[in-house]
């Protein structure tokens, strides 16, 4: 549900999706979407005969609200604007910490800080799995070094352009490369308002990308970014 907002937009954006068959959100404090998702959500479960338990919730923790006790207060914060008893799954957003330079050593800590107020909420059952976003490697053997429980998510935004396999399947741009991503194993969560886009996005079960397809797409890795770069976060 990234940077998709307002009361309307957001229930007509689930309730297309709930149509389609999709069952899971991701959203986080940035997207500034949380409460406009619990008001669909109170209307759209009962509409569609859905309970809480049927949908996956995910949410974020926001660069700004780094520490132990501003973890807690942001997820508390979080679960009241979604009108939720529990999170799914509970990630922390970005490794840094907003206003601090890159290379400043309180990210390290003040991340750590957040790691163990997630564990704090997850031994409490408030949320159900906990996970980190956008982080690397040196990232994650930093965590693996103090946490006591493993993540659960590292999650990742992808991308690249592929218009001629696209033409070749008669497909969207977007729909070989969520396919190419599914072929890996590798879980995707798409964002679109538009309905046309969110069905295109979950019907992909009827055409298959050969193993020549996958290798051109492989090839096409250039190791660019298109947000902030995380390695540069210490």
């Amino acid at each position: 549900m990234k940077q998709v907002s307002g009361d309307d937009l957001v229930h007509r954006t689930i309730e297309t999706a709930f149509q389609c068959g999709y069952r899971l959100i991701d959203t986080a404090a940035v997207y500034q979407n949380e409460a406009n998702i619990g008001e669909a959500l109170k209307k759209l479960l009962p509409k569609y005969s859905l309970s809480r338990s049927d949908i996956f919730i995910t949410s974020k923790l926001s660069p700004r609200d780094h520490g132990f006790e501003n973890t807690e207060k942001a997820f508390m914060k979080s679960l009241k604007a979604l009108d939720c008893e529990y999170l799914d799954l509970y990630l922390i957003h970005w490794p840094g910490v907003q206003k601090l330079k890159s290379d400043d050593p309180r990210n390290a800590e003040l991340r750590q800080e957040s790691w163990k107020a997630l564990e704090k909420l997850y031994s409490t059952g408030l949320v159900k799995s906990i996970g980190v976003s956008n982080y690397t490697v040196d990232h994650l053997e930093e965590l693996l070094q103090f946490s006591t429980v493993m993540p659960a998510v590292l999650q990742l935004l992808e991308e690249t352009t592929v218009r001629a396999l696209a033409a070749q399947h008669s497909k969207s741009t977007a729909q070989v490369l969520l396919k190419w991503a599914l072929q890996h194993d590798v879980g995707v969560i798409p964002k679109s308002v538009k309905a046309q886009h969110i069905k295109d996005n979950i019907f992909l079960a009827d055409f298959h990308l050969s193993q020549l397809d996958m290798e051109a797409l492989g090839r096409m890795h250039t190791n660019s970014r298109f947000c902030w770069d995380p390695t540069k976060v210490k």
